[in-house]
């Protein structure tokens, strides 16, 4: 009878289990306490028989005042030129507060308070 301890074993770990926590943006129990917060560079690159070079991501991270800032250009010109994203967040509950978005010409703005979000793009 290997079936019985096999069944009362797992009864007894289904009820010993513990809920799931969802870590999210502003929960207590989120702790960014080890993290570090470092810029990047990176290289676009195409790969296979052609591996080639297209273009770079520069990533600048800051934190002043509360506010964590990741910006991220990307120069890319297969994929339109030069792309400017900025991104802010509050610390350390990275609730997010803002992101700017530029390419092509072109601009856009979201704001997240009281949770809404309102913007253009």
């Amino acid at each position: 009878m290997r079936v019985l301890p096999l069944v009362l074993f797992l009864v007894s770990a289904t009820a010993g289990a513990q809920e799931a926590v969802v870590l999210a943006p502003g929960h207590p129990d989120l702790s960014l306490g080890e993290v570090t917060l470092e810029s990047a560079s990176y290289v676009v690159q195409l790969t296979g028989d052609d591996s080639q070079n297209i273009g770079t991501v520069e990533e600048t991270v800051t934190l002043e005042g509360g506010v964590l800032t990741i910006v991220s250009v990307s120069e890319v010109q297969m994929a339109g030129g030069t792309t400017r994203d900025s991104t802010r967040f509050t610390w350390p509950t990275l609730a997010p507060l803002s992101n700017d978005v530029e390419s092509r010409g072109n601009t856009g703005r979201a704001v997240y308070a009281d949770g809404q979000v309102s913007g253009t793009y």
